[in-house]
């Protein structure tokens, strides 16, 4: 049983190597002293002063005492005894180039899966929900996001850049047409394919990279080539199985990492693979002073803290997620110092919590941004910038074209190539006849093959013609997120809190433009309820079945009858063709958010409140737009002044415009802060019952300035729908207002 326990990593032992110990074989003596002569062996191997011949012997004596023959017990590393410094404007060179790189970077799939993830934890935790990890990921919860396999997530739709897609493969076909081989995306011709600063990227990359120059005095001067081969997931993704070399990784690598969010810890990922064969590969050394380990044996290593994987949390926050540890409420920002293939070989808890603070930027950083599209043609031209060659050119080839591939006059193959399989690409001298001949067997096993050009050696003549590529680690230079309020909590939640009360929620799916007749038809449902007027309150709301509105509603009745009322004033609504669809779902009162206990149903008081404000104010505007968003914006100060926000603090935290201000709205909403008699009377008394509302709520707040942005977002929502661009400037016109009003002291809805 303790054999099958093991197998299964139910229990962990201490004797197998690792992942983290860079000398298995020494750790593995350790544990069984037979093995110490084979350790001692190989430790004289590695010295610098064993000779070459001394030193196989020795490998073949260390493959037979591991019972391995000639097989592969033994794995060797390669460290040229030498140093080589270059001139800083290579680096710098590297670094604009991986900043064009992400310009013109594709959305990945894991992109989208990663934002289908935060949406769903919004919707099932709600904001500010702090969610033990192994809860999240387990059965019970959420599980892992779709791009993870074995997840039981269905894909999320992908939603490209169509534009840029027609451009590039417009590009691509108009270079193959005209001969060219080089596209510099300097050049005024094509400088419309580099797409504009993303809004997120990673903290933190490496860009790989052939340097090419006749001479070291060359590079020095600035006549100098780089190859980029490929860009990786994070700092010592490349470089970290050789961090046990001295020299290669700073052993504190950790201390130099910039953050996503200020003030967030690094900390090194130390997970075992999928698979053992990998392990190799996956070995790397500790290079940080706090390590989160997963399923392995924890490192007793002096100046090292264990972080145990039970006591990280998911912070769900509007704009992203975080990982938390819930001791010291440390914001963590993982990292992994392993090459491995995430989709097939990495631990599914080692990728989860390593991507998941830089889900939503350019997980996977790539020099290649060819859409489907162009995965076809027969040509793709080589893309550059400045000194950089960002992506090779590449030539698919079938058994008919490729007789003459390299004698036609038309883009015809260079020398020097790489045949690609996969991620491997085998380097071919095409004027060699034996090396041509692997090209025409890889043809007649695959049907097709892609060829890429490869670096002239002459390249190499700067460093002795040495084959080589250079890893450059990278920062971003931009700023950390702040830390987003409210404080984050010290407990978190095992599970998604379902709410036991009397509160109903139906989902009604339809278009936007029927929500509001959806709506005014509650009073069909009273009646279904005997005639006494249930308590509702309402969100816009979109997913991947569609735009719908989630109904929560409550009334003096046995939940049975009242879902069963819902269920015929929806039968209702679809034959009326106002809805298409509609189901109920549990409500998970966001706790996190607004507060437990009295707290929470003081702040379903005032959904209930503002959801008859919006409709009122809705009601009042007809077709109306401006005069809509002055009411919204009239109505958002109207909340700030009920929670208690002084104009001063209103003016720190609603945001500047980067636009014009709505000036017909502006006007309307300033001819109405200074003559209240100009409101409708019946969303005047739907304000008045939501500032009772919001009074009594504030009583059972902490810190109610710290809740109003989240009162603002859902009463945008209620009125507009769920578009944070269009929330941002309908809090600046708040904003303007705000400062038209501190100078007009008749003002009657403005916070002092």
């Amino acid at each position: 049983m303790l054999t099958t326990l093991l197998a299964h990593r139910i229990l962990i032992s201490a004797a197998p190597p690792p992942v983290w110990h860079p000398w298995p074989l020494s750790h593995l003596a350790e544990h069984a002293p037979a093995l110490e002569p084979a350790a001692k062996a190989l430790r004289h191997h590695n010295r610098s002063g064993t000779g070459h011949e001394e030193r196989i012997r020795i490998r073949h004596r260390v493959n037979r005492e591991l019972g391995a023959g000639d097989g592969q017990a033994v794995a060797v590393d390669t460290r040229l005894a030498v140093r080589v410094e270059l001139h800083r404007q290579v680096a710098e060179e590297a670094a604009r180039a991986a900043g064009v790189a992400a310009r013109i970077a594709p959305k990945t799939a894991d992109q989208t899966a990663w934002a289908d993830y935060h949406r769903r934890c919004l919707d099932t935790y709600g904001q500010h929900a702090l969610v033990g990890l192994l809860s999240l990921t387990g059965p019970a919860g959420l599980g892992l996001p779709a791009s993870f396999p074995g997840s039981r997530l269905t894909a999320p739709a992908a939603h490209p850049d169509r534009d840029r897609e027609r451009a590039l493969a417009a590009a691509a076909a108009e270079a193959a047409a005209q001969g060219e081989v080089d596209l510099d995306l300097e050049a005024p011709a094509w400088r419309h394919l580099v797409g504009a600063e993303p809004d997120r990227v990673p903290a933190h990359t490496e860009v790989r990279a052939h340097l090419l120059s006749a001479s070291a005095a060359d590079v020095d001067a600035g006549r100098f080539q780089l190859f980029i081969t490929g860009l990786s997931r994070g700092a010592g993704a490349l470089t970290g199985r050789f961090a046990h070399l001295p020299g290669m990784v700073d052993p504190r690598l950790d201390t130099h990492l910039p953050t996503l969010t200020a003030g967030a810890v690094p900390v090194q990922v130390l997970a075992p693979p999928m698979a053992a064969d990998a392990s190799h590969v996956a070995r790397s050394p500790i290079v940080a002073s706090r390590v989160l380990v997963i399923d392995t044996y924890p490192p007793d290593q002096p100046g090292v803290e264990v972080m145990d994987i039970r006591e990280v949390a998911v912070r769900i926050d509007p704009d992203h997620l975080r990982l938390v540890h819930t001791p010291t409420g440390a914001v963590l920002e993982p990292f992994c110092t392993s090459a491995l293939d995430t989709r097939r070989y990495t631990h599914p808890l080692a990728r989860f919590t390593a991507e998941l603070p830089q889900g939503r930027t350019g997980l996977y950083p790539t020099n290649r941004p060819w859409p489907p599209t162009t995965a076809s043609f027969a040509y793709l031209p080589r893309l550059r910038t400045g000194r950089s060659i960002l992506t090779p050119a590449q030539w698919r080839l079938t058994p008919h074209t490729w007789p003459q591939a390299r004698s036609r006059p038309h883009l015809p193959l260079p020398r020097r190539v790489l045949l690609l399989e996969g991620e491997r690409g085998l380097p071919l001298d095409l004027a060699e006849p034996a090396q041509r001949v692997l090209v025409t067997d890889h043809l007649h096993r695959h049907g097709s093959a892609v060829i890429t050009e490869a670096p002239d050696p002459d390249g190499f003549s700067w460093c002795g013609g040495h084959a080589h590529e250079l890893v450059f680690p990278l920062g971003t230079t931009r700023p950390p997120t702040p830390c987003p309020n409210p404080p984050i909590a010290s407990r978190a939640r095992s599970a998604a809190a379902v709410d036991r009360s009397a509160w109903v929620s139906a989902h009604l799916y339809t278009d936007p433009c029927l929500f509001t007749g959806v709506l005014a038809g509650l009073s069909g449902l009273d009646a279904l309820l005997g005639g006494v007027p249930a308590r509702t309150w309402f969100v816009r709301y979109r997913d991947d079945s569609g735009p719908h509105l989630r109904l929560r509603l409550r009334a003096p009745a046995e939940p049975d009858a009242v879902q069963a009322a819902v269920g015929e004033w929806a039968r209702t609504l679809g034959e009326a063709e106002l809805i298409h669809t509609w189901r109920l779902e549990p409500y998970r009162p966001e706790r996190d958010r607004y507060g437990r206990g009295t707290a929470m149903r003081a702040a379903e008081d005032v959904f209930v409140a503002d959801s008859r404000a919006a409709l009122a104010q809705i009601q009042a505007c007809g077709q109306d737009a401006d005069r809509l968003r002055a009411l919204a914006a009239l109505s958002l100060l109207r909340v700030s002044a009920a929670m208690g926000a002084a104009s001063d603090w209103l003016l720190t935290r609603l945001p500047r415009s980067s636009e014009p201000v709505d000036r017909p709205a502006l006007a309307r909403a300033r001819a109405l802060f200074t003559q209240a008699e100009m409101a409708p009377p019946h969303v005047d008394r739907a304000w008045q019952a939501r500032d009772e509302a919001l009074a009594a709520y504030r009583r059972h707040c902490q810190d109610p300035l710290t809740v109003l942005p989240s009162l603002w977002h859902m009463h945008h929502n209620r009125v507009h729908g769920p578009d944070r661009d269009d929330e941002h400037r309908l809090l600046a016109l708040a904003r303007s207002l705000t400062l038209s009003l501190r100078h007009l002291p008749g003002a009657a809805h403005a916070p002092r």
